[in-house]
């Protein structure tokens, strides 16, 4: 798990970088019971990871906020977090101009990158925050660097 911790969100936000679960209890155990935090838990998808990362709401500091993000709701109803946010994903067909208005500037690929655009966008499934990013990365950039991050994707 690669993630970040923000901290001061009361003040001034500092973002800090957590590579792996270790170093997350630490930073946690730090900082929890001292003040409010807001803490971001990506692609959560092993129950321990919330037992290890978040315990329970008594844990944090009064006016903390949680948000783990992930596919699987039945970790989530375990954890008996307070909402489920279900996100919306685009329709296919809105899919191809959200990603192509970022990664061309206009809402339909570029011939020559028709292809591998559809390969880049049929990896984010449909995420539109994904798309728009993706689309930004890849503005300008040759086809071999897009291919590199469908590799990636």
């Amino acid at each position: 798990m690669v993630g970040s911790y923000i901290h001061g969100w009361m003040g001034s936000p500092r973002v800090v970088e957590i590579s792996n679960v270790s170093e997350g209890i630490m930073v946690i155990k730090e900082r929890m019971p001292t003040k409010p935090i807001l803490l971001v838990l990506d692609e959560v998808d092993h129950c321990d990871m919330l037992e290890v990362l978040v315990g329970s709401p008594n844990w944090f500091f009064p006016g903390s906020f949680i948000i783990f993000t992930g596919k699987d709701k039945r970790l989530l109803w375990y954890h008996k977090v307070d909402e489920i946010y279900d996100m919306a994903f685009l329709p296919d067909y809105e899919v191809v101009d959200l990603f192509s208005l970022y990664a061309f500037g206009k809402n339909n690929p570029r011939k020559d990158f028709e292809g591998i655009a559809y390969q880049v966008v049929k990896c984010l499934q449909g995420h539109p925050l994904a798309l728009r990013v993706s689309g930004a990365c890849l503005y300008g950039k040759p086809i071999r660097v897009w291919q590199s991050e469908v590799d990636r994707l």
